[in-house]
């Protein structure tokens, strides 16, 4: 693991001790003035580093983790293989786990928007939307200047969905797509 500047150039000063495999995408998440950098290891662990590549906050527990890490309200979150929702405090290591969720279930989530689905069925910060009956791609947050947006696309009849972080579906939608969806705000 090296940090690399916004030129693409080594950062000098983090030094990592490399103990196990990294199974996700380092991840920076920022609590205050503080920085972490967080993975997931090939022997469960978590790491959580500081801007210099030592350890930040140690992790006592090794979740078997089935997705990738996100921050969402000062904690990162991760399923288990188990279906269970990890919550791990940035600040003193503690875990918790919550729910019990399909093994297929995805999450998404930035630090205000926390996004799980079940197929149709979506959870936006605690609220149930059921969409029509269909077979969905996992669904993604976009963050804009006009707010966040959670955007899918359903597979067989090629409907691509965009909500607002309340779970309703902007008007003119769905519309056709196939295979990806993206949001972006226009600059006029």
């Amino acid at each position: 693991l090296i940090m690399l500047d916004r030129d693409g150039k080594t950062v000098d000063g983090f030094t990592y001790k490399k103990a196990a495999a990294i199974t996700t995408q380092p991840k920076h998440f920022r609590v205050g003035t503080k920085d972490f950098i967080a993975f997931a290891k090939a022997d469960h662990s978590i790491a959580l580093l500081s801007r210099t590549g030592g350890i930040r906050t140690k992790v006592k527990d090794k979740p078997k983790l089935n997705t990738e890490l996100f921050f969402h309200k000062n904690k990162v979150i991760s399923f288990t293989k188990e279906g269970k929702l990890m919550q791990l405090d940035l600040l003193n290591g503690n875990m918790s786990y919550t729910g019990s969720y399909r093994n297929d279930a995805s999450l998404d989530a930035n630090s205000k928007i926390k996004l799980i689905q079940n197929n149709n069925e979506l959870i936006i910060n605690g609220n149930a939307i059921s969409l029509p009956y269909g077979t969905y791609l996992p669904a993604k947050i976009t963050s804009l200047s006009s707010g966040d947006f959670v955007h899918l696309i359903e597979t067989v009849e090629h409907k691509v969905y965009v909500l607002d972080k309340n779970g309703e579906v902007l008007s003119s939608l769905p519309v056709y797509g196939k295979s990806k969806s993206a949001v972006a705000q226009s600059h006029n």
